[in-house]
């Protein structure tokens, strides 16, 4: 049951963090942000649906992606995303 917290948590929280902190600034590359936001999205359905290591590191690695990858994130966020990322715990 802990677990199944942990990851609603974790989906819940990314979802927020996603929904109100991706492509702030109009001069960034929003079709880039909005790929990696789709992809974040996605891994995020298939580690809730099986939490398998394989889709935790796939769910890691696809928000680790999103916060390299989007200009538009602001350092608190991409602060907030590695916190997020090492409390997931893929064993």
């Amino acid at each position: 049951m802990k677990k199944f917290l942990s990851i609603t948590t974790s989906v819940i929280v990314v979802s927020a963090i996603l929904a109100f902190g991706s492509c702030k600034k109009d001069d960034d590359p929003v079709d880039n942000c909005l790929d990696l936001v789709n992809k974040v999205s996605a891994a995020a359905t298939a580690y809730t649906s099986n939490p398998s290591s394989d889709n935790c590191n796939a769910y890691k690695t696809a928000i680790t992606n999103y916060f390299n990858g989007c200009d538009a994130i602001s350092d608190e966020d991409k602060t907030t995303y590695q916190a997020i990322i090492d409390g997931m715990s893929c064993d």
